[in-house]
């Protein structure tokens, strides 16, 4: 059996998070945003975990 040759590829990669009141409205946003980017392309991958964050997200500094 001979090997495929892999042919590389670009691929845009993000990581974002998104303030949720409960885990099903996160697993909700999770799945509409699947079929969202799976309308542009079916090979997207997605991969997301819900976590509670201990302190904040985006501090902002004091402008003195």
């Amino acid at each position: 059996m001979e090997k495929e040759s892999f042919i590389p590829k670009m691929r845009l990669t993000c990581q974002f998070s998104i303030p949720v009141q409960a885990e099903e409205e996160a697993t909700q946003i999770y799945n509409e945003m699947k079929v969202f980017l799976r309308s542009f392309n079916p090979d997207v991958t997605l991969n997301g975990q819900v976590m509670m964050l201990l302190e904040p997200c985006c501090k902002k500094e004091d402008k003195k």
